[in-house]
């Protein structure tokens, strides 16, 4: 039998109308290649990004798109010209701290190192804020059945006008290495590891009559991982977003995964606020906005909800007295830094 090779690409499905389905032909499907453009800018005094990306084939062994380097950035507000510089690859960081201001106009402009040029709609900074009234977390045992700790968020806009939202977070852990060697002290034994969230969650209340996230499950981190070793500290940011942005965000987040693909109802390719500048029949998968951020920071100590620390380490205590114990028992750098960050509390 002839061997045929699916492949996946974006923009697969340009011509779906947003919310309606069809069956998808995997078989008749050919692979178009098209630049990926994401950026949201937010009200906060930060170093802003824009995550610039190319559409995957399924067969490809990565799975996940494709990094675009050395392109020019740049964010156009008013008479200011705010440049980007690619920090890691296909990630480009504002070169200054600088917030969205409301009532200000802001464009994006994109220059690949092939020439072409890319330009988002002109875009303000929406009012719409909505406050995270709590972050929390629980101990219980998932649907998988594992017992850990679930990290949960409630918030609420009052004037019910926010209603799409966008999510991510960062997570930072304490880490003491479990057996002392001579000489070493508390501090030498105790380092810390920062990770980020890859992508963002999504969530709406459009069906909700007030506008309020209750119990949302931002992580849950079974007892046996790294993370929930020592002491724990989680930082969620939660934006408010547009439709037509949060439509974005959910076709990448859709099309990223491969158990979507052969679904029989398939996401519908929402077009987006960027163009091709310099040919008008290219495809373009982008969108720019301007987003209000809010976020909250909570700590959490493992003793607070299980019986001792370092049980990810417990392997160490059954070593013989005269074994050499492996490094990572030893030595914390091994997954981690001794460098404390600067927003922690013991």
């Amino acid at each position: 039998m002839k061997k045929t090779v699916f492949y996946i690409s974006f923009l697969t499905i340009l011509f779906i109308t947003n919310g309606c389905t069809e069956e998808f032909n995997a078989a008749s499907t050919e692979f178009e290649d098209a630049i990926v453009i994401e950026a949201s800018l937010t009200d906060q005094l930060a170093f802003q990004k824009v995550l610039l990306s190319r559409t995957f084939k399924i067969d490809d062994t990565q799975n996940q798109l494709e990094k675009v380097s050395g392109a020019n950035v740049r964010v156009v507000s008013n008479s200011t010209t705010y440049t980007f510089s690619e920090t890691t690859s296909g990630t480009y960081t504002s070169d200054i701290q600088f917030r969205a201001e409301l009532d200000t106009d802001h464009q994006l402009l994109v220059t690949t190192q092939s020439g072409k040029e890319y330009q988002s709609e002109v875009t303000q900074l929406r009012s719409e804020t909505s406050n995270i009234e709590n972050l929390y977390a629980v101990r219980e045992v998932n649907e998988d059945g594992f017992d850990g700790i679930s990290i949960y968020l409630d918030s609420y806009d009052p004037s019910g006008n926010s209603r799409y939202y966008t999510i991510d977070f960062e997570e930072t852990y304490r880490i003491i290495a479990p057996i002392q060697l001579l000489g070493q002290t508390l501090e030498d034994r105790t380092c810390y590891n920062t990770i980020n969230s890859t992508g963002r969650l999504l969530t709406n209340t459009t069906l909700s009559s007030e506008d309020r996230i209750s119990r949302h499950l931002i992580t849950f981190i079974p007892n046996e991982d790294l993370k929930m070793n020592n002491r724990y500290s989680i930082l969620v940011r939660q934006y408010v977003n547009t439709e037509s942005y949060y439509n974005f965000q959910k076709t990448l987040s859709e099309l990223s995964s491969l158990e979507s693909v052969f679904s029989p109802v398939q996401p519908g390719f929402v077009t987006g606020n960027i163009i091709a500048t310099n040919n008008s029949n290219e495809k373009v998968l982008g969108s720019f906005e301007i987003a209000s951020v809010r976020e909250k920071r909570i700590f959490v100590n493992r003793l607070d909800f299980f019986n001792f620390n370092n049980e990810n380490f417990r392997f160490c205590r059954q070593l013989p007295p005269d074994a050499d114990p492996p490094r990572i028992c030893t030595d914390c750098t091994v997954l981690g830094t001794r460098v404390k960050p600067n927003f922690w509390i013991d």
